[in-house]
């Protein structure tokens, strides 16, 4: 394969890896019997790849796993890719087990003959000769055939489980890469790894973009981690393994998922026979996006459930798709006298049979013949073109320059892409004892010079506060948008009622700051905190997901939770679910200023629940409305709607558009916030508000004050579905939002469109009515309850 096109460099690198990786196992067999203290490095004095990407350095030839993988299929009637992805695994890991369950997880009993001889054919391979166990059985879940799986794999003495489908495929040096990463770490076993993926949609080459945000579940400890739902785990600290859970980055190690590289009669007669999700399908779905996709491939929303999570699709290049789909690819696309059907075909390579085009070239290459004819045959006109534009981007004069400016394997011991993100490669999660790795979340006791100060005291004369942000995780990219309108309002109205009624105008009061993982943040100096996103804590609890706090973080003698969740519809407060905001309310529900709470409906559930809560509403603030200097942009969008998409709300979209509502859906194509979102609610004549839990009910407790902020600081208009307490809907029906049921919606809409001067009219009053509820008079007692907690004699 010529090498030395800087735009395709790594990819090059990466098939030159896969040739001596090849070299390494083809020796050094992995197998679950043997020992580990005594099973020799990959390589000995076998030459390493001279490209050196991550992690293919010549360090590996001292590597060696410090851990043993068991990979488990839970297998029923799908083998359509089982062979091939088994023997390109296989050499990687030391074991495989498939478990073949004689009945579905869901839908009605087929046969499953066909799925034993695939899995036998595998197992008496010179691949899979001793490395394969196959057990059948009857599993009435899908988390007790994992669970099993796990079981069986902890039996065989495996430190990880690979959890793997059918579907799932990997490119052998990016599972090298995370293994050599995961053997080089100090911490030992992680509890879990999780993994970006490209997902394929209709044929091999055709995946969603931009990539769905699902970070797939592939690596756990059997010892430490269960399944609790489906592919959902739960992971306990305690059970010998480290509290860090590792995601890896994209540019080190993706899954491959070819979940709708299907025939239509595969799609229907498995996977939404069996699908976990198969009764929210939308209504249509295979005739209106499915099929329609095949013959217009720029069609868009096209997820069967949550539409826009697969938002378009677009054409992976042929040499990005791992080793075995390449060849799965290329030998099914070049043949001509196919035994498969067309859609078969179209499955793979996207086209039928009546659009092959056959080459067949000379057994002997002449040295002057392109690189891609030594390719023996090829499959239409595009896949000529792809090969063409691979070898031929330079000329013979421009690829011997490139390779003289490769990096030297001993002087770059990584590729420069790699070496250039080095740190961004593996994300870690923490434990907060480990100190020297937390990060300050107060960054005011940082001096001008860059170097940190001591804290101070608490001083009860003058308290300081921060609104804490807490994210979920590394890969949390939505929590700090959610929360941005809300933090603004927080800090103004802090500011502003302790200049008011405590006489302190130092800007220095109140602070904002962010913990993307809770386990990793401290704070030194003695302010009294805020925290939004209080319901990730939970994630971060005793029997929970993850591990238990080590320390008193937040300190909940200094600590007011505000809940923004909605407690009827959130898992996070289901008792029956092992991940509940409820033990974290036993902790910090204690101190007399309570859990705060801008919903009546959620305050009467919470003080019903035995707990000490406040009830908060928001307020105005001046920051949240919009100066431009006079200069305000057209309304060109008649309806404007913001949030995620459930079934509910998509049903609701696509009947209000049928209806003749032409709403616009502000995230559709990719979450925003902050700037870009203000921008489009200015240019909107009325923003519509769905509700997202209790759609079977007519009144539903959701309370959506947060998403009005905007709109009513600004004097635009909220058409609502009936939502949040009486009181909450009585104070402001007529006063900037208009409260309808669903089925009421579109006329709704039609009528304020048509008479414009009264939707104004309301919306004026809205504003008007939003600015007397001031947030420094609203927040004011209960921040003086939060300081009296710690300092009892402090009464401005």
């Amino acid at each position: 394969c010529p090498i030395g096109f800087p735009s395709r460099l790594e990819l090059m690198i990466l098939d030159s890896d896969q040739y001596f990786l090849g070299l390494g196992l083809e020796t050094k067999r992995r197998d679950i019997t043997a020992p580990l203290k005594v099973a020799p490095p990959l390589f000995d004095d076998v030459p390493i790849s001279p490209f050196l990407s991550l992690p293919m350095t010549a360090d590996l030839a001292l590597y060696q796993l410090k851990f043993r993988i068991c990979a488990v299929f839970c297998v029923y009637d799908d083998t359509r890719f089982l062979e091939i992805l088994l023997e390109s695994i296989l050499p990687s890991i030391h074991h495989v087990v498939i478990l073949l369950s004689s009945t579905p997880w869901n839908g009605e009993k087929r046969s499953t003959k066909h799925t034993l001889l695939a899995a036998q054919r595998v197992a008496v391979s010179d691949v899979g000769q001793g490395k394969v166990s196959i057990i059948a059985g009857a599993w009435s879940s899908e988390s007790e055939q994992r669970n099993f799986g796990n079981d069986f794999a902890r039996m065989l003495g495996a430190d990880y489980v690979m959890v793997i489908d059918g579907d799932e495929f990997w490119h052998p040096v990016h599972l090298e890469r995370v293994f050599l990463q995961l053997s080089g770490s100090s911490q030992g076993i992680s509890p879990f790894v999780r993994s970006s993926m490209t997902t394929h949609f209709g044929h091999l080459r055709s995946v969603i973009d931009p990539p769905e945000k699902l970070k797939i579940l592939f690596l756990l400890s059997p010892n430490a981690c269960e399944f609790v739902n489906a592919r959902e785990i739960a992971c306990f600290a305690d059970r010998g393994t480290s509290s860090e859970g590792v995601l890896v980055n994209q540019a080190m190690a993706q899954c491959f998922h070819l979940s709708y590289v299907r025939t239509t009669e595969e799609i229907l007669s498995m996977k939404f026979a069996s699908f976990e999700h198969r009764d929210e399908v939308h209504d249509g779905w295979i005739e209106n996006v499915w099929l329609a996709w095949k013959r217009n491939s720029s069609l868009e929303n096209l997820h069967p459930t949550h539409p826009s999570a697969y938002k378009r699709t677009a054409t992976l290049p042929i040499i990005e798709l791992p080793p075995a789909l390449r060849a799965l690819y290329i030998d099914t696309c070049k043949r001509t006298n196919h035994e498969n059907n067309a859609e078969f075909l179209r499955m793979i390579c996207g086209i039928t049979s009546q659009m092959l085009v056959t080459r067949v070239l000379p057994a002997r290459i002449s040295a002057s013949s392109t690189p891609y004819s030594a390719i023996r045959s090829l499959a239409t006109n595009k896949l000529v073109d792809d090969f063409r534009n691979l070898f031929e981007s330079s000329s013979d004069s421009q690829t011997k320059t490139a390779q003289k400016q490769l990096p030297s394997p001993r002087k770059f011991p990584y590729s420069e892409v790699f070496r250039k993100n080095r740190s961004d490669v593996i994300s870690k999660v923490r434990t907060v004892d480990v100190m020297e790795h937390q990060i300050e979340l107060d960054i005011s006791l940082r001096g001008d010079n860059g170097v940190w100060l001591p804290p101070p005291h608490l001083n009860c004369d003058r308290p300081t506060f921060m609104v804490l942000t807490i994210k979920e995780g590394p890969w949390d990219d939505n929590t700090e948008g959610v929360f941005a309108d809300i933090k603004l309002m927080l800090v103004d109205g802090i500011r502003n009622a302790m200049a008011k009624y405590a006489g302190i105008t130092d800007n220095r009061t109140v602070i904002s700051s962010t913990c993307e993982d809770l386990r990793f943040c401290k704070l030194s100096g003695p302010r009294f905190l805020v925290v939004l996103g209080s319901h990730h804590i939970s994630r971060y609890t005793s029997g929970n997901k993850i591990s238990s706090l080590k320390s008193d973080f937040p300190p909940k003698d200094r600590t007011a939770l505000y809940n923004f969740e909605y407690i009827d519809g959130q898992a996070d407060f289901d008792r029956s679910q092992q991940t509940h905001m409820w033990q974290v309310y036993d902790h910090y529900s204690l101190s007399k200023h309570g859990i705060w709470d801008y919903s009546q409906s959620n305050f009467e559930q919470t003080v019903k629940e035995g707990y000490n809560a406040k009830y908060l509403p928001l307020g105005f603030v001046e920051s949240l409305t919009w100066s431009n200097d006079g200069d305000f942009p057209p309304k060109d969008i008649d309806v404007l709607f913001y949030g995620s998409l459930n079934a509910y709300r998509q049903n609701t979209l696509q009947k209000l558009r049928k209806e003749g509502v032409a709403v616009r859906h502000a995230n559709a194509q990719n979450d925003i916030y902050g700037e870009k979102l203000n921008s489009l609610i200015q240019r909107s004549k009325i923003v519509v508000n769905l509700r997202y839990f209790d759609e079977r009910s007519e009144v539903s407790g959701e309370w959506k004050m947060a998403r009005f902020l905007r709109p009513l600081a600004n004097g635009i208009l909220i058409i609502s579905e009936r939502c949040g307490s009486t009181q909450e809907m009585a104070l402001w029906e007529g006063k900037g939002i208009i409260f309808v049921p669903r089925d009421d919606l579109a006329n709704t809409i039609k009528y304020y469109l048509e008479h414009s001067g009264e939707a104004e009219a309301i919306a004026r009053e809205g504003k008007n009515a939003f600015q007397k509820h001031r947030e420094e008079d609203i927040i004011w007692p209960h921040l003086r309850s939060l300081v009296r907690n710690k300092c009892p004699r402090w009464n401005p």
